[in-house]
């Protein structure tokens, strides 16, 4: 993966414009020489003052990439997207929005690893009730943070394959999004539960049966949706196959997939 960098050039203040215009200037100003200069929450803090601007708020989408605050990243990427200037800008942004995604599971992925071998330490004996009470109630928290995590990684990865697939229709010609939608459809294959394909030489399950032609059609129209950030309208529209359909069963993972991300743009 290609490391971020701003799409708009450094810009020099100009004289002419509205008031509107003269704060995004000297916001994109003060905050590209916060950033090249490497302080992120300064930067942040001077595109607050032009965030109107759908260059600001992309250069801001940056800044909170580099400060490890995903979620701000890609509201920032995703509001400026569709209002920068030309296809070739849109598709940065779109790409920064899959990088902030696929960095954003990565690192939940790392800190997962980390909660595991702690809760793996953490052992329940002797007579201090007090020392075991605290042991208890660290692992209960540790066990309700590795199902957070799970969650988080599952969904990181879904959201930055659509991130991905639209800078590509825009772009398509731009081969490190490619190579980056392909590690994020491969780290989403490793996941738990993830259909692995092929025989297994395992138990297969009962349900485990090809999909109807009627289920294919409605995962196209599926695909179709979440390519266009249609999320709940993909999920409604798997719901209602699988009552059509019941061979659709087999996707119940990425059904369960789409109901967190639309629960979690809804909670936004």
């Amino acid at each position: 993966m290609r490391s971020p960098v701003h799409i708009i050039p450094l810009l020099m203040l100009v004289a002419c414009g509205d008031a509107r215009e003269r704060a995004a200037e000297d916001a994109l100003f003060t905050g590209n020489r916060h950033y090249k200069a490497g302080r992120m929450s300064d930067a942040v803090e001077a595109y607050a003052a032009g965030i109107a601007d759908a260059r600001v708020a992309h250069n801001a989408g940056l800044a909170h990439m580099q400060l490890g605050a995903w979620d701000l990243a890609v509201e920032a990427f995703t509001d400026a997207a569709p209002r920068l200037p030309d296809t070739a800008q849109q598709a940065m942004a779109w790409y920064h929005t899959g990088h902030a995604r696929l960095r954003q599971a990565i690192a939940a992925d790392s800190l997962q690893r980390a909660h595991a071998e702690t809760l793996r330490g953490i052992r329940i004996e002797g007579e201090d009730v007090a020392l075991n009470v605290s042991r208890f109630v660290l692992r209960d928290s540790l066990r309700r943070e590795l199902r957070r995590l799970d969650l988080l990684i599952d969904s990181a990865l879904v959201q930055g394959e659509v991130a991905y697939k639209r800078a590509l229709r825009l772009a398509p010609a731009d081969d490190d999004a490619r190579h980056d939608l392909t590690l994020v459809r491969h780290l989403a294959s490793l996941r738990p539960g993830a259909n692995k394909g092929g025989d297994g030489g395992g138990e297969k399950d009962p349900q485990d049966t090809p999909l109807g032609m009627r289920a294919q059609v409605i995962i196209q129209q599926a695909d179709s949706l979440v390519d266009a950030y249609r999320f709940k309208e993909a999920l409604a529209l798997l719901q209602q196959g699988l009552r059509e359909d019941p061979s659709l069963q087999q996707r119940k993972e990425y059904m369960d997939k789409l109901d967190l991300v639309t629960r979690s743009a809804e909670a936004e």
